[in-house]
């Protein structure tokens, strides 16, 4: 689970979506039910994922990803490439390694 790596990587969205039960996996499968591009720097586009998900904080964002993000769909249902997952993996790099992904 990705929560293994990223404790702050817990709850669920609105339709009772888990975080707790994605998986590493499922990030590399492209079947962890992200949206294609949130788009969090762009408060229209942003709006219809929900409410106070508008960012231009790279720590703010950090912290939506990781605990309020909503999915836009169940897990394993579907692939679908997601800049979401590939975020949430550049963390789980910087977070085993120590090492800021930039790096």
């Amino acid at each position: 689970p990705i929560c293994q790596y990223l404790p702050n990587y817990v709850g669920s969205d609105l339709n009772g979506q888990s975080r707790e039960e994605r998986s590493v996996r499922d990030l590399l499968y492209h079947c962890a039910g992200y949206m294609p591009d949130p788009q969090m720097f762009n408060p229209k586009l942003i709006a219809q994922y929900g409410a106070d998900l508008y960012t231009q904080d790279p720590q703010t964002t950090r912290e939506m990803i990781l605990e309020r993000l909503p999915f836009a769909g169940a897990r394993g249902v579907s692939c679908l490439y997601s800049d979401v997952a590939y975020i949430l993996l550049g963390y789980l790099i910087e977070q085993i390694t120590g090492v800021p992904f930039d790096n």
